[in-house]
């Protein structure tokens, strides 16, 4: 990750070009014109290479205006999508049939081809989560995916597209770069493909989405809900409106471990952790240990000492040894 803009380290008078340089950087080949006058204008721009060309920018800041002319689109027209998650707010789109006014309380998608005229305002300032992928990479119809950018709220994943997305500025912090962080990347690309697939009226490639994407979804909630006492088999079966039958079959496609295992090994690996941490020297093993999930201590210092040869306490005693 790079923090590329943050306004308050420049001078108010170079502020607007700044902006304009770091958005282009982040791959918005748009005119830029300020909401704000010049000595209000702020913004915080980061940008992650997910690799594959791939990219994440979380934007924070003032009231901004983007367009995209035919003139412009003639001269450089970069093959790529932005699927963009914005923060409530105001905020206005137009782009072919699409003429969009929002004003919302909750974050939206927005969907927008940079191979295309357009114009989008946001309005009031506000964040900004931009996932850029290039037409190749998505993989998809061109045609296609600016049809569904039209519906695309009809998606049943997209709440999740969009969780996702918003959740993603603060995952990539933890992974250096590196294959960890393509895989991130890939995975984030087939999310948007099954979103885009899942919003059309062809009702076969939207089952054929919904399905070939349950295993990447099933893994995201886990990720979601492993602290959580009450996760069970049954629940993420019901959160995927499966059957537990087939949530063992996708599951067991995928993994050597079963997936009651693979909850428990997860919870002893962030438990691992948090015990190693001098931050959390203040908190006792028992509430680590519900923190990551447990409701029994004996049960998990059992399954602990299973899996690491020692105690909670003998492992935590070793680390701050270590320190």
């Amino acid at each position: 990750m790079a923090v590329i803009l943050d306004t308050h380290l420049i001078p108010e008078c170079d502020r607007a070009d700044a902006v304009g340089q770091a958005m282009h950087q982040s791959g918005i080949p748009a005119r830029i014109t300020h909401e704000p006058p010049p000595d209000q204008i702020y913004a915080r721009i980061k940008l992650w290479q997910l690799g594959g060309g791939t990219t994440l920018m979380h934007r924070d800041g003032s009231g901004v205006c983007l367009t995209r002319t035919p003139r412009q689109v003639r001269v450089a027209a970069p093959e790529r999508f932005s699927v963009t998650v914005l923060g409530a707010g105001r905020w206005t789109y137009t782009a072919g049939r699409q003429d969009r006014q929002v004003n919302s309380t909750r974050p939206r998608i927005l969907v927008t081809d940079q191979a295309a005229p357009y114009e989008f305002n946001r309005i009031g300032g506000g964040e900004t989560f931009a996932l850029g992928i290039e037409h190749a990479v998505l993989g998809l119809p061109v045609d296609q995916v600016r049809a569904a950018a039209e519906r695309v709220e009809s998606s049943p994943i997209y709440p999740l597209v969009r969780d996702h997305i918003l959740r993603l500025s603060v995952d990539l912090d933890g992974i250096p770069p590196g294959p960890a962080l393509a895989m991130v990347g890939n995975a984030a690309t087939e999310l948007v493909r099954a979103l885009i697939v899942s919003t059309g009226a062809d009702l076969d490639r939207q089952h054929s989405a919904i399905t070939d994407s349950l295993p990447l979804r099933i893994r995201l909630y886990l990720g979601d809900h492993l602290r959580e006492p009450s996760l069970t088999p049954a629940k993420i079966a019901a959160a995927h409106h499966i059957s537990l039958r087939q949530l063992y079959n996708v599951w067991s496609r995928t993994n050597e471990q079963s997936l009651s295992q693979w909850i428990i090994t997860q919870r002893l690996i962030a438990a691992r952790g948090e015990l190693a941490r001098p931050d959390a020297a203040a908190h006792t093993i028992s509430a680590i240990a519900r923190h990551c999930g447990f409701i029994d201590t004996a049960h998990f210092a059992r399954k602990f000492r299973e899996a690491y040869g020692m105690s909670p306490r003998e492992w935590r005693s070793i680390a701050r040894q270590q320190l």
